[in-house]
């Protein structure tokens, strides 16, 4: 929420909540807008959702707008759909991968030279263009995950608790278009999963080794309400079985991948009990036809066949904005 800072006077706004884009009153007397905020690596974590609506704001004031670059924590790995602009929303702003492979300098250089900045006008949204500049890092690989930067973690946000969380989340935040816990409401979201109505045996036999870097052990759970973490999350109070996720090769996981095949072995073992929400599917993976083939019962390997097509092109399209080797 917006506060007044004790030490210097300055009003803080709130950029999370009912207001995303930072109002003209709130720039007044502002000479530049900087971005300093440590971003995990998939589109549907909505800080460079409003790193955009920022830069956008700050071309309709003429400031500049700078971004103090840092690594992106999962590395440079690219995978999963393409957002379809239909698809547009908080958590899905622009047309890039779900896991994207670059970090929030990368980022703002495509989202002001791809055209994709808009004004408010009353006839119909113009184009606009940041005075954009970007402070680089030094030291930094595009191989690099987070562990070897030698930086210490510090939770970007409550959920966000280790790299290993950053790295599984954009295969298991999917997860939130159903009603399969994704393991909030525990000390480990994202390396938890379950319901109560899962065979965890089962399940595991089915997933075990179909994606390299992860093994899967049975776990029992409860989620419970963590103020300030998780409040009132899927099955509170009730008894979940389901998966621990181990992840044994950072570098090698794909967890997109593992997130379709979890998908589909849901849909497939338990089609009465599992329920995916197609339009929260449809604005999570940025396509309506994932939650489609999901249901359908088509296999993973023709849904990340066709995810493959989009991830290619949005690699040849990245390529341009890449500061590091």
């Amino acid at each position: 929420a917006t506060r007044v800072d004790a030490k210097t006077g300055v009003t803080v706004y709130s950029l999370y909540g009912e207001t995303r884009k930072p109002a003209p009153e709130m720039l007044k007397n502002i000479d530049v807008l900087i971005f300093d905020v440590q971003d995990v690596g998939a589109r549907f974590y909505t800080y460079i959702s409003t790193m955009s609506l920022a830069m956008e704001a700050a071309a309709e004031a003429k400031i500049s707008f700078y971004v103090l670059d840092r690594p992106n924590p999962i590395g440079d790995l690219v995978e999963g759909p393409v957002l379809d602009p239909a698809q547009r929303s908080f958590v899905g702003i622009h047309p890039i991968a779900l896991r994207h492979g670059m970090t929030a300098g990368e980022l703002a250089q495509m989202f002001n030279d791809e055209g994709w900045l808009q004004t408010e006008s009353k006839e119909a949204p113009q184009t606009i263009k940041a005075d954009l500049h970007i402070i680089k890092m030094e030291g930094w690989r595009r191989d690099m995950l987070f562990d070897e930067t030698g930086l210490p973690w510090v939770k970007p946000s409550p959920n966000m608790t280790s790299p290993i969380t950053a790295l599984l989340y954009p295969g298991m935040a999917l997860l939130e278009a159903t009603n399969f816990s994704e393991g909030r409401g525990t000390q480990s979201p994202f390396e938890k999963i379950g319901a109560p109505w899962v065979d965890s045996r089962k399940l595991i036999d089915k997933l075990q080794n179909r994606v390299p870097g992860i093994y899967l052990r049975p776990i029992d759970f409860i989620p419970v309400d963590l103020p300030g973490q998780a409040m009132n999350p899927k099955f509170e109070g009730t008894g979940c079985r389901g998966l621990q996720l181990d992840v044994t090769q950072p570098r090698a996981l794909q967890s997109v991948a593992f997130g379709i095949h979890l998908l589909c072995a849901l849909q497939e073992m338990s089609p009465k009990k599992f329920v995916l929400h197609e339009n929260r599917m449809a604005r999570m993976s940025g396509q309506t036809w994932v939650g489609k083939m999901i249901l359908a019962g088509k296999k993973p390997e023709a849904i990340l066949e066709r995810i493959e097509k989009e991830t290619q092109a949005f690699c040849d399209l990245r390529q341009k904005y890449l500061l590091y080797k």
